[in-house]
């Protein structure tokens, strides 16, 4: 499960989709994500289209994507279906711009400088293998 406060920008979007790219890239048992963000009341049909395309890939992908919607959300976590829950206090907007935008990190965010940030990483032991 993912916890986001809402998606009002393209980054919050991209971000999202560079998350999911790792885990399907390096996680086999990656089978279903749940996220759990606010609704953008601006962009509301924008929201429900950018999410339905990436619910629609994932599915294509054997991945399950529900979304809920809370109004109240601040907290931003990553639950795993191992039991390890991820909390980054920026979400997953931890990275610098890239600058000069044109320049080495651009693409591959291996290269860029990250923004100061916490990330608590623990387990329920409950849940999970």
């Amino acid at each position: 499960m993912n916890k986001f406060s809402y998606f009002p920008s393209l980054i919050e979007y991209q971000n999202l989709i560079r998350f999911l790219e790792l885990a399907v890239t390096n996680c086999s048992e990656f089978k279903y994500l749940r996220l759990i963000t606010k609704q953008d009341t601006a962009n509301v049909d924008q929201q429900r289209t950018n999410l339905g395309q990436i619910k629609a890939d994932l599915e294509r992908r054997n991945v399950a994507f529900n979304i809920k919607y809370e109004d109240s959300l601040h907290d931003r976590k990553i639950y795993l279906s191992n039991g390890y829950i991820i909390k980054i206090g920026r979400g997953l907007h931890f990275y610098k711009a890239n600058n000069p935008l044109y320049s080495i990190g651009l693409t591959n965010y291996r290269y860029r400088k990250c923004l100061q940030t916490d990330v608590d990483i623990w387990r329920n032991s409950s849940t999970g293998n």
